[in-house]
């Protein structure tokens, strides 16, 4: 390969004629969905991705900063109790 893909000319890629990697081929058609099925849970690939990534998404925003916040909180109270071994101190 000689030649760059900056070099190729974009009619050359409408045409097909220029770099062999331009133009991706044609996808298959999609399957027809079955209309004795309920359409509600007819998921795709893409669908479930997205999903698996909203809910780890959410845990992570969720539980990350707690489990920080508490880490912190846990260490101020434990200096607390070692500074004065008072029980009372810290709650």
């Amino acid at each position: 390969m000689t030649e760059s893909l900056a070099a190729v000319r974009f009619a050359d890629l409408a045409s097909g004629q220029g770099h062999r990697h331009a133009i991706a081929p044609p996808a298959a058609p999609s399957p027809q969905p079955d209309p004795s099925r309920n359409p509600s849970y007819d998921f795709d690939v893409l669908t479930l991705s997205r999903l698996q990534f909203a809910v780890a998404t959410y845990f992570h925003f969720l539980f990350v900063p707690l489990t920080l916040g508490l880490s912190l909180l846990v260490a101020i109270m434990e200096t607390a109790w070692v500074r004065t071994k008072d029980p009372t101190t810290c709650g």
